[in-house]
Formats: structure tokens, C-alpha cells, sequence
């Protein structure tokens, strides 16, 4: 066996492993003379000096990175005038569970929330099946102050009774007017 065949093994290895870094990350080389095509100058020293082959890629300039794509600062939220047709619908279970009073265990039911220019109405769940009713909750919302208002509870309504305006009412369905 040839003497040499391991050193050009390893050559040609080395060979190998440069040629595919510097496939990925093509730059120029710190020495030897400009390359022919893009990135083959360690790889020719690595091969005309065996010696050298451990140190080509240490001594090889880094190629050039892009800098990080820059963000634009984060700006934090400011919060909307009412618009002058703010009526608060949709409104969700969470916003008029806040401003009921319900007895201990009793939940709004988000599935049965109806909502129409400004009044709401919603079913709730009682804490055991005995307990259950078919009564609703009714709600208005006030625009200045972005909130909802408990105004009582019904199972059938006369909504003028509280003053709740026909174009509303009709989208309620617990809502009746008397003439």
C-alpha cells in the first residue's frame, strides 16, 4: 500500500467537506490567488498542500451575513372613541356575567345571548336541574361609559315596559309590546 493513500484520502475528504461549505456559504478566501468560480480557493490550497488542509478552513474568512431584518417598534394599543353608533352588540357571556347578580353557581349561557341597538338578552344556567327556569336576563348598554346595565328578569317581557325601542325589541325574543 502506498505511504500516501490515507494523506490523500484525507485530502480528498477534506476536499469533500470544504466543497459543500462552501456550496452553502460562498465568500472570498483570505489566501492564495482569486478563484476561477465562486469559493474554490481553500479548496485548492487544501489539496496542492496536504500540511495545510487542518488549518484551510480555520484561517478561511467567514462569509459575509446578512443583518437581522430589523422590526418596527411596537406600538401600544390606544383605545377607540365610541363610535356614535356604538351599541355594544355583540356582547359576549363573560362582559354581562360581570354586571348581574346572580346567586351563587348560576352562569349567563353564552349560546342563548341575543343583542340588538344596545339591549341584550341572555338565558341562565342554574346550578342544579330543579333550580333551572326558562326566565332571561335583560341588559342596555351605555355607550360613555362602554358598559352593560342589568335591567331585570322575565320569561315574556313587555319590552316598552322598559323602555326598550320596537327596532330592538323585535330581534329579542323574549320581547312583546302591548298596544
Amino acid at each position: 500500500m502506498n505511504p500516501r493513500l490515507p494523506l490523500l484520502v484525507l485530502a480528498g475528504a477534506t476536499l469533500l467537506a470544504l466543497t459543500g461549505c462552501q456550496a452553502s456559504a460562498p465568500g472570498p478566501a483570505t489566501s492564495g490567488p482569486a478563484p476561477a468560480t465562486g469559493g474554490t480557493t481553500a479548496v485548492v490550497t487544501a489539496v496542492a498542500t496536504p500540511a495545510a488542509t487542518p488549518t484551510a478552513a480555520a484561517t478561511a474568512e467567514p462569509a459575509p451575513t446578512k443583518p437581522a431584518p430589523t422590526k418596527p417598534a411596537a406600538t401600544k394599543p390606544v383605545p377607540a372613541e365610541p363610535a356614535a353608533d356604538d351599541d355594544g352588540c355583540p356582547v359576549t357571556a363573560a362582559a354581562l356575567q360581570k354586571v348581574v347578580d346572580l346567586p351563587k353557581g348560576w352562569r349567563i349561557q353564552a349560546k342563548s345571548i341575543e343583542c340588538s341597538h344596545g339591549w341584550a338578552q341572555a338565558a341562565v344556567t342554574a346550578p342544579t336541574p330543579e333550580e333551572q327556569g326558562d326566565g332571561v336576563v335583560l341588559f342596555s348598554y351605555n355607550a360613555a361609559t362602554g358598559s352593560w346595565v342589568d335591567k331585570g328578569q322575565g320569561s315574556s317581557v313587555d319590552c316598552g315596559d322598559y323602555g326598550i325601542p320596537e327596532r330592538a325589541g323585535r330581534n329579542l325574543s323574549v320581547c312583546f309590546y302591548e298596544d
